[in-house]
């Protein structure tokens, strides 16, 4: 997940300057991809333990 202090230590270490409304756009999408996987992941089915031979 990117958060404020990802995009800030990107744009201190590249020098470039982005849009506040892009950075915005960046921190939504990011926790939009997190909550899609997280619901994702509940939805799957638990694995069956594996069966074990003598």
């Amino acid at each position: 997940m990117i958060g404020w202090r990802d995009l800030q230590a990107w744009r201190d270490m590249t020098s470039e300057a982005i849009e506040p409304w892009e950075a915005r756009l960046i921190v939504r999408l990011s926790n939009l991809q997190a909550r899609i996987a997280s619901e994702e992941a509940k939805a799957k089915p638990a694995p069956k333990p594996a069966k074990r031979g003598r």
